[in-house]
């Protein structure tokens, strides 16, 4: 049977199957590129990147999931400029923010318990940071690589990890007054 221009209707569908597998193949013109902007990265936590003004923000209460292999916000880990945290957030997981060397700002919120191990690693162009003294543990290499001009640690900390800031420029442990 023909519809319009003498094309027969099991042309019509073969045409369309090609053009679905061009697209999924990735045939010249087709991008199968697709990164999630946003998704969990908790319990009760998700997070939203902007990549227009280079904001991850993370929104919710609770603790952060550790991240063995790569956060889910990895694909713009040097778009990443700043990150902001709410109040709530018990605990930054292992390797969250590992590489983000663009990352210049970050507040770590009163209530904050654990630092995960690397959780800042690499992020070169940070300026500073302030640990609340809320925070009890900072994991391995936390810090790492951060080249900070300075960090204090609150009198609360009681676990450094190995390397937790390593190639910092000055690190000193605050003491509460009498």
């Amino acid at each position: 049977m023909k519809i319009k221009n003498g094309i027969t209707k099991t042309t019509a569908y073969v045409l369309a199957v090609v053009m679905m597998l061009g697209l999924l193949t990735g045939l010249p013109g087709a991008n199968l590129t697709v990164s999630a902007t946003s998704g969990s990265c908790g319990p009760s936590l998700n997070w939203t990147f902007n990549e227009g003004t280079g904001v991850l923000e993370i929104t919710g209460t609770g603790t952060m999931w550790d991240f063995d292999e790569d956060a889910p916000w990895w694909d713009y880990r040097e778009d990443i400029k700043t990150v902001i945290l709410p109040m709530g957030l018990t605990s930054i997981g292992n390797d969250a923010f590992f590489e983000c060397i663009n990352l210049t700002s970050v507040n770590i919120p009163v209530g904050v318990i654990s630092i995960g191990s690397y959780a800042f690693s690499y992020c070169e162009s940070l300026t500073g940071v302030d640990i609340p003294g809320s925070v009890t543990s900072i994991g391995d290499g936390a810090f790492m690589n951060c080249y900070l001009p300075s960090v204090t640690t609150p009198d609360g900390v009681i676990s450094i990890g190995d390397m937790a800031f390593q190639n910092n420029r000055k690190v000193k442990h605050s003491r509460s007054p009498p």
